[in-house]
């Protein structure tokens, strides 16, 4: 259960399903909501031009002023008097709402989306994947959607196991089903290539173009996890780059959300599972959900 949540807005219309996702999450899970807008920075101190501080200063009073009224008057009308602690804070994007969820010890960050395509999804790309990469916290991606299923993309290591039962609980809330999909990279595996699966399912010497008898023993490793996250979910094995293919199978579905995991903030686990997630989120039709996952 959710107790603290965050949302990030630009006060952009395409935001404000993050607003109202967000105050229905705090009034099912009884959560305290706060709200973030950043504001950029006019710049450093300068100690040669005390005047250009002062210049600088009245700038962000009027910037924080009126930036201030636009949100109050955005959260009257998304909000409708629920109660949220509300900050206008001037910095990097990221940094700030990172920093503001640290603060409050936020176990749901939200962001919202501009779209699917354009330059306003490129500049979502660029907020939101920092958000993910560095805030070591649930954090939700949202964006108009279908109804479908909730898609648990994972890559069946046993860290990754929190991801599926996140996806297994959104997807009885939502009264959908649930698709547990893993991305088969069959180039990955050179001929002769002793792989090493999770769960105590190893093999050696499988010839990569039997590609048949791989995705058999991806299905089993996969039946294997949801079992252990306790998740009921069609088994989904796909072929193909990670990221791209979970998109992929998100659009054909018409998948109302996909819950995928990212490792800690440091080390080379992190940089590999964390891409992918970061990929996810650019690429996917729908609202990603990312849950850290604890690294091995």
């Amino acid at each position: 259960m959710t107790k603290r949540i965050l949302v990030a807005t630009d006060l952009s219309d395409g935001a404000d399903i993050a607003l109202d996702l967000a105050k229905t999450i705090a009034e099912r899970d009884g959560a305290e909501l706060a709200v973030v807008h950043v504001i950029p920075d006019v710049g450093p101190v300068n100690m040669l031009f005390p005047q250009a501080n002062e210049k600088a200063a009245l700038a962000i009073t009027d910037l924080t002023q009126r930036a201030s009224e636009a949100l109050e008057a955005k959260l009257e009308a998304r909000l409708g008097g629920f109660p949220a602690r509300v900050f206008v804070d001037a910095g990097v994007d990221y940094e700030r709402i990172i920093d503001r969820a640290n603060e409050l010890d936020a176990d749901l960050v939200l962001v919202g989306s501009h779209g699917r395509t354009g330059l306003a999804r490129a500049l979502l790309g660029s907020v939101a994947e920092k958000v993910v990469r560095n805030a070591g916290r649930r954090v939700l991606v949202v964006r108009p959607g279908h109804d479908g299923p909730v898609i648990s993309a994972t890559d069946m290591s046993e860290p990754s196991l929190p991801a599926i039962r996140a996806g297994a609980a959104e997807a009885k809330r939502r009264g959908a089903e649930l698709i547990a999909a893993y991305a088969l990279e069959v180039s990955a595996y050179p001929p002769g290539y002793a792989a090493g699966w999770p769960f105590g399912i190893y093999w050696d010497g499988v010839d990569p173009n039997t590609v048949s008898q791989l995705r058999e023993a991806a299905k089993s490793a996969l039946v294997s996890a949801c079992e252990l996250a306790e998740a009921k979910a069609e088994p989904r094995i796909i072929e193909g780059n990670a990221a791209a293919e979970i998109a992929r199978l998100a659009e054909t579905t018409g998948a109302s959300l996909v819950v995928t995991g990212t490792h800690g903030r440091t080390g080379l686990t992190r940089l590999a599972l964390g891409s992918v997630a970061e990929k996810i989120v650019r690429l996917s039709p729908c609202s990603v959900l990312v849950v850290p996952v604890p690294d091995k």
